[in-house]
Protein backbone atom coordinates (compact mmCIF):
# COMPACT_ATOMS: atom_id res chain seq x y z
CA UNK A 1 0.00 0.00 0.00
CA UNK A 2 1.78 3.37 -1.30
CA UNK A 3 5.38 1.31 -0.81
CA UNK A 4 7.80 3.04 -2.76
CA UNK A 5 9.60 -0.20 -4.15
CA UNK A 6 6.27 -1.19 -5.76
CA UNK A 7 5.95 2.39 -7.77
CA UNK A 8 7.56 3.19 -11.28
CA UNK A 9 9.74 6.01 -10.39
CA UNK A 10 8.02 9.46 -11.46
CA UNK A 11 6.58 12.95 -11.36
CA UNK A 12 2.92 13.32 -9.50
CA UNK A 13 0.44 15.96 -10.10
CA UNK A 14 -1.41 16.17 -6.80
CA UNK A 15 -4.99 17.53 -7.32
CA UNK A 16 -6.83 18.88 -4.04
CA UNK A 17 -10.50 19.97 -4.73
CA UNK A 18 -11.80 22.04 -1.71
CA UNK A 19 -14.47 24.61 -1.11
CA UNK A 20 -12.09 27.06 0.21
CA UNK A 21 -14.58 29.19 1.69
CA UNK A 22 -12.25 30.32 2.89
CA UNK A 23 -9.16 28.83 2.63
CA UNK A 24 -7.45 28.16 5.92
CA UNK A 25 -4.55 27.14 7.43
CA UNK A 26 -6.11 23.47 8.11
CA UNK A 27 -5.95 23.85 4.41
CA UNK A 28 -2.60 25.22 4.14
CA UNK A 29 -0.92 22.47 6.40
CA UNK A 30 -3.02 19.44 4.66
CA UNK A 31 -1.03 21.07 1.62
CA UNK A 32 2.25 20.95 3.39
CA UNK A 33 1.84 17.85 4.69
CA UNK A 34 1.50 16.07 1.39
CA UNK A 35 4.48 17.51 -0.07
CA UNK A 36 6.48 16.77 2.65
CA UNK A 37 5.18 13.14 2.64
CA UNK A 38 6.10 12.22 -0.82
CA UNK A 39 9.75 14.38 -0.84
CA UNK A 40 10.31 11.96 2.15
CA UNK A 41 9.47 8.91 0.10
CA UNK A 42 11.60 9.83 -2.70
CA UNK A 43 9.09 10.93 -5.37
CA UNK A 44 8.72 14.17 -6.89
CA UNK A 45 5.55 16.76 -7.57
CA UNK A 46 5.61 18.30 -11.46
CA UNK A 47 2.37 20.36 -10.19
CA UNK A 48 -0.25 20.55 -7.17
CA UNK A 49 -3.07 21.93 -8.26
CA UNK A 50 -6.35 23.36 -6.26
CA UNK A 51 -9.26 23.12 -7.41
CA UNK A 52 -11.76 25.23 -5.94
CA UNK A 53 -15.65 23.44 -6.02
CA UNK A 54 -17.92 25.45 -8.49
CA UNK A 55 -21.02 24.14 -6.92
CA UNK A 56 -20.72 21.44 -4.74
CA UNK A 57 -22.70 18.64 -4.79
CA UNK A 58 -24.18 18.89 -1.19
CA UNK A 59 -24.82 15.80 0.96
CA UNK A 60 -26.62 16.35 4.65
CA UNK A 61 -25.84 19.03 6.52
CA UNK A 62 -24.08 21.23 3.56
CA UNK A 63 -24.96 24.12 2.37
CA UNK A 64 -23.68 25.91 -0.89
CA UNK A 65 -20.72 28.13 -0.16
CA UNK A 66 -21.32 32.09 0.96
CA UNK A 67 -18.47 33.45 -1.21
CA UNK A 68 -18.82 33.41 -4.86
CA UNK A 69 -16.91 31.21 -7.11
CA UNK A 70 -14.45 34.09 -7.98
CA UNK A 71 -13.33 35.12 -4.70
CA UNK A 72 -12.78 31.71 -3.85
CA UNK A 73 -11.14 31.03 -6.77
CA UNK A 74 -8.65 34.41 -5.48
CA UNK A 75 -8.51 33.08 -1.94
CA UNK A 76 -6.49 30.15 -3.25
CA UNK A 77 -4.68 31.75 -5.62
CA UNK A 78 -3.18 33.84 -2.80
CA UNK A 79 -2.30 30.82 -0.76
CA UNK A 80 -0.77 29.39 -3.79
CA UNK A 81 1.35 31.88 -4.59
CA UNK A 82 2.69 32.15 -0.67
CA UNK A 83 3.20 27.96 -0.74
CA UNK A 84 4.54 27.89 -3.83
CA UNK A 85 7.72 29.70 -2.55
CA UNK A 86 7.71 28.13 1.00
CA UNK A 87 7.66 25.04 -0.13
CA UNK A 88 9.42 25.50 -3.73
CA UNK A 89 6.89 23.71 -5.52
CA UNK A 90 4.93 24.51 -8.48
CA UNK A 91 1.63 25.25 -6.95
CA UNK A 92 -1.35 26.35 -9.31
CA UNK A 93 -4.99 27.06 -9.31
CA UNK A 94 -7.48 25.82 -11.39
CA UNK A 95 -11.04 26.64 -12.47
CA UNK A 96 -11.45 23.58 -14.26
CA UNK A 97 -15.16 23.21 -12.54
CA UNK A 98 -16.49 26.31 -13.25
CA UNK A 99 -15.42 25.16 -16.79
CA UNK A 100 -17.16 22.39 -16.96
CA UNK A 101 -19.76 23.33 -15.42
CA UNK A 102 -20.31 26.11 -17.62
CA UNK A 103 -20.24 23.65 -20.45
CA UNK A 104 -22.53 20.87 -19.32
CA UNK A 105 -24.91 22.91 -17.44
CA UNK A 106 -24.84 20.35 -14.81
CA UNK A 107 -23.57 19.20 -11.38
CA UNK A 108 -20.24 18.22 -11.72
CA UNK A 109 -18.37 15.32 -9.97
CA UNK A 110 -14.72 15.10 -9.33
CA UNK A 111 -14.86 11.97 -11.42
CA UNK A 112 -15.48 14.01 -14.49
CA UNK A 113 -12.84 16.72 -13.05
CA UNK A 114 -10.31 13.89 -13.45
CA UNK A 115 -11.56 12.71 -17.33
CA UNK A 116 -11.60 16.43 -18.01
CA UNK A 117 -8.13 16.65 -17.04
CA UNK A 118 -6.70 13.54 -18.64
CA UNK A 119 -3.16 13.98 -16.83
CA UNK A 120 -1.10 10.91 -15.96
CA UNK A 121 0.41 9.89 -12.93
CA UNK A 122 -2.63 11.58 -10.56
CA UNK A 123 -2.86 11.89 -6.90
CA UNK A 124 -6.11 12.72 -5.61
CA UNK A 125 -6.25 14.58 -2.27
CA UNK A 126 -8.31 13.50 0.15
CA UNK A 127 -9.05 14.14 3.38
CA UNK A 128 -9.74 11.03 6.15
CA UNK A 129 -13.18 11.81 7.33
CA UNK A 130 -14.02 10.32 3.82
CA UNK A 131 -12.43 6.97 4.92
CA UNK A 132 -13.56 6.57 8.42
CA UNK A 133 -16.37 4.17 9.88
CA UNK A 134 -17.79 0.96 9.00
CA UNK A 135 -19.28 2.67 5.78
CA UNK A 136 -16.72 5.36 4.75
CA UNK A 137 -18.35 8.14 2.83
CA UNK A 138 -15.92 7.97 -0.58
CA UNK A 139 -17.91 4.82 -1.01
CA UNK A 140 -21.00 7.20 -1.54
CA UNK A 141 -18.86 9.80 -3.83
CA UNK A 142 -20.17 9.46 -7.65
CA UNK A 143 -18.37 6.47 -9.53
CA UNK A 144 -15.65 6.04 -6.86
CA UNK A 145 -14.36 2.82 -7.87
CA UNK A 146 -14.01 4.65 -11.00
CA UNK A 147 -12.13 7.85 -9.73
CA UNK A 148 -9.35 5.23 -9.18
CA UNK A 149 -9.16 4.45 -12.71
CA UNK A 150 -7.96 7.81 -13.28
CA UNK A 151 -6.18 8.80 -10.01
CA UNK A 152 -4.23 7.40 -7.27
CA UNK A 153 -4.87 8.94 -3.35
CA UNK A 154 -3.28 11.15 -0.94
CA UNK A 155 -5.25 10.27 2.51
CA UNK A 156 -4.83 13.59 4.55
CA UNK A 157 -4.93 12.16 8.09
CA UNK A 158 -6.86 14.18 10.31
CA UNK A 159 -7.28 13.76 14.25
CA UNK A 160 -10.26 12.15 15.46
CA UNK A 161 -11.04 10.18 12.32
CA UNK A 162 -10.27 6.50 12.61
CA UNK A 163 -9.17 5.12 8.73
CA UNK A 164 -11.18 2.07 7.74
CA UNK A 165 -7.94 0.30 6.87
CA UNK A 166 -10.16 -2.59 5.43
CA UNK A 167 -11.36 -0.22 2.77
CA UNK A 168 -8.05 1.18 2.21
CA UNK A 169 -6.72 -2.46 0.84
CA UNK A 170 -9.70 -3.05 -0.83
CA UNK A 171 -9.14 0.50 -2.85
CA UNK A 172 -4.94 -0.97 -2.93
CA UNK A 173 -6.26 -3.68 -4.90
CA UNK A 174 -8.20 -1.27 -7.78
CA UNK A 175 -5.14 1.27 -7.78
CA UNK A 176 -2.21 0.07 -5.87
CA UNK A 177 -1.32 3.81 -5.06
CA UNK A 178 -2.89 4.96 -2.22
CA UNK A 179 -0.89 6.66 0.00
CA UNK A 180 -2.12 7.78 3.86
CA UNK A 181 0.10 10.98 4.99
CA UNK A 182 0.26 10.48 8.44
CA UNK A 183 1.74 11.81 11.41
CA UNK A 184 1.56 15.44 9.92
CA UNK A 185 1.15 18.43 11.68
CA UNK A 186 -2.54 19.52 12.01
CA UNK A 187 -4.78 22.33 12.11
CA UNK A 188 -7.91 21.55 14.20
CA UNK A 189 -10.25 24.49 12.59
CA UNK A 190 -13.42 24.27 9.90
CA UNK A 191 -14.28 27.23 7.57
CA UNK A 192 -17.52 27.06 9.03
CA UNK A 193 -16.05 28.34 12.30
CA UNK A 194 -14.56 30.84 10.61
CA UNK A 195 -17.14 32.00 8.88
CA UNK A 196 -19.10 32.13 12.18
CA UNK A 197 -17.01 33.77 13.80
CA UNK A 198 -14.44 36.18 12.34
CA UNK A 199 -15.75 39.06 12.95
CA UNK A 200 -15.91 38.43 16.85
CA UNK A 201 -12.70 36.23 17.43
CA UNK A 202 -9.15 36.62 16.78
CA UNK A 203 -8.50 34.79 13.68
CA UNK A 204 -4.57 34.47 13.26
CA UNK A 205 -4.69 30.69 14.01
CA UNK A 206 -7.15 29.83 11.76
CA UNK A 207 -6.31 31.86 8.95
CA UNK A 208 -2.72 33.19 7.19
CA UNK A 209 -2.61 36.81 7.12
CA UNK A 210 -3.54 37.27 3.73
CA UNK A 211 -6.56 35.56 3.45
CA UNK A 212 -7.64 37.69 6.76
CA UNK A 213 -6.87 41.20 4.47
CA UNK A 214 -8.33 39.49 1.91
CA UNK A 215 -12.00 38.49 3.96
CA UNK A 216 -11.80 41.99 5.53
CA UNK A 217 -11.19 43.72 2.07
CA UNK A 218 -14.15 42.05 0.41
CA UNK A 219 -16.74 42.56 3.58
CA UNK A 220 -16.44 38.73 3.17
CA UNK A 221 -18.98 36.85 6.03
CA UNK A 222 -20.42 39.87 7.39
CA UNK A 223 -23.91 38.37 7.78
CA UNK A 224 -23.10 35.49 9.58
Amino acid sequence: MGNKENLVSHAYTVIFGLTADPIHKGHEQAIINGVQYLREKGFDIENFILIPVFQPNLIAGKKSPYSDFNKRYEMCELVATKLSSQLSCNIVVSNIEKRIAEKTGENNYSLNTLKELNLQNVLFMVSADHFQGRWPKFRKWFGWQEILKFSGLLINQRPGHKINKAFIDRLSDINSEVHIVEKGTSVDTSSTVIRNSFYHSEMDLCLSSEIIKYIKSNGLYLNK
